[in-house]
């Protein structure tokens, strides 16, 4: 049942305005004259936006697939971090590795990019993105310097520096792939079936960029 909630209206005319707002689970009409209406504009905006959510595009979209997919977000921002330390590191003079550096610094974009597409998908689906602080790459100089760092030379345990930086480039994908790996099945489990779909790209990339590793490493222990 309605009733008036504006003391200055005494009468109801003919032109007038009907605004209806949910207030403690009971529903409330105000009624108001043409020349009334900007008087409570100010006022009815304040208690819209009180007691209903600006976010519509919000639905069935849970609060732990949320969490995980800014997990998603600082895992590729990482990479991509742990990527350009080991471009830079291929390419000083005393390495002069520059096709690999040239590789390295690809794959720092490609994780940076996969960070953007996972940021709009957040947006799209009325979540939050949240950054966290992301840890410094390891000190891949003293890790790969052991002695000069040519293609020919044998580091340690007689792989190249080339080899040793594919195989950590292979564990840090991993390390991606199983974070992915864990979302999709949360996603999949709460039947949120728009989510997994933009995940099943993601899990292409892993695998074809794991190959795409995995020989690179290969071919690199060839070379002695």
């Amino acid at each position: 049942m309605f009733k008036r909630v504006n003391p200055l209206v005494n009468q109801v005319i003919k032109k007038c305005i009907i605004v209806q707002c949910k207030n403690n689970n009971c529903y409330k009409s105000i009624l108001v004259n043409n020349n009334k209406v900007s008087h409570f504009s100010k006022q009815l905006n304040k208690l819209l936006d009180t007691n209903l959510s600006s976010n519509k595009i919000r639905f069935m979209y849970s609060k732990e697939c949320e969490q995980l997919v800014n997990e998603q977000i600082t895992a590729e921002l990482s990479a991509s971090y742990n990527y350009t330390a080991l471009a830079a590191y291929y390419h000083q003079p005393t390495v002069a590795l520059h096709g690999v550096g040239n590789y390295f610094e690809k794959q720092s974009n490609e994780e940076r990019s996969h960070a953007y597409e996972l940021i709009k998908y957040q947006n799209s689906r009325g979540g939050s993105a949240q950054f966290s602080s992301l840890n410094a790459p390891p000190d891949y100089y003293s890790k790969l310097s052991n002695a000069p760092a040519t293609m020919f030379n044998n580091v340690q345990d007689g792989k190249t520096a080339a080899t040793l930086g594919f195989e950590l480039a292979i564990e840090m994908e991993r390390s991606v792939y199983e974070k992915i790996q864990h979302l999709y099945q949360l996603a999949e489990t709460q039947k949120d079936f728009s989510l997994t779909g933009f995940l099943q790209h993601f899990i292409d990339e892993q695998v074809k960029s794991l190959h795409e590793l995995q020989e690179l490493y290969t071919k690199s222990k060839r070379i002695r």
